[in-house]
């Protein structure tokens, strides 16, 4: 599995299929998935997780770069914490956004905002990528709170190189 890029703390790296018990806590826990956007409800059980990472990694081989999604693992015990994307928004796909879930055990720790910057910084090293923007959703506050922190974040990665 290849690590895309790193942090203090934290490694982002390829999901695999051996991650469906890990990934399970965070995209089945019902405190995640009322987060999540419409295109991905909860996931009920441990098959129907590995078929969704497996779809993942299928659709992430023909991504255009820098879009993906990745397993966030703590460096300390390699333990899959959470999982970051970057995809390219409608209607024009010009523009990307990037998502980060975290499980809930690991919530108030700074995993979000450092995994985020370590993801950020890769993303703007390997592609000449337009200057950031912020977005929201009216109707999700917690999408919106959460879009907007990580548009900071990106904005703070490229001015600082």
């Amino acid at each position: 599995m290849a690590v895309i890029a790193d942090s203090e703390r934290l490694a982002i790296r390829d999901w695999t299929e051996a991650d469906a018990t890990a990934a399970l806590e965070i995209f089945g826990s019902r405190e995640v998935a009322r987060w999540l956007a419409p295109e991905v409800g909860r996931v009920p059980n441990k098959a129907t997780m590995r078929l969704l990472l497996g779809a993942w990694i299928e659709a992430g081989k023909s991504l255009v770069v820098p879009a993906g999604r990745w397993a966030i693992v703590t460096k300390a015990d390699d333990a899959v914490v959470g999982g970051l994307m970057i995809g390219l928004l409608p209607p024009y796909e010009e523009d990307f956004e990037i998502g980060c879930q975290l499980a809930p055990a690991v919530w108030g720790r700074g995993f979000a905002t450092e995994a985020s910057q370590a993801l950020m910084r890769w993303a703007f090293a390997t592609v000449d990528l337009p200057p950031p923007c912020g977005r929201t959703r009216v109707s999700g506050v917690g999408v919106s709170f959460w879009r907007a922190a990580f548009a900071c974040a990106a904005s703070a990665v490229a001015r600082s190189g």
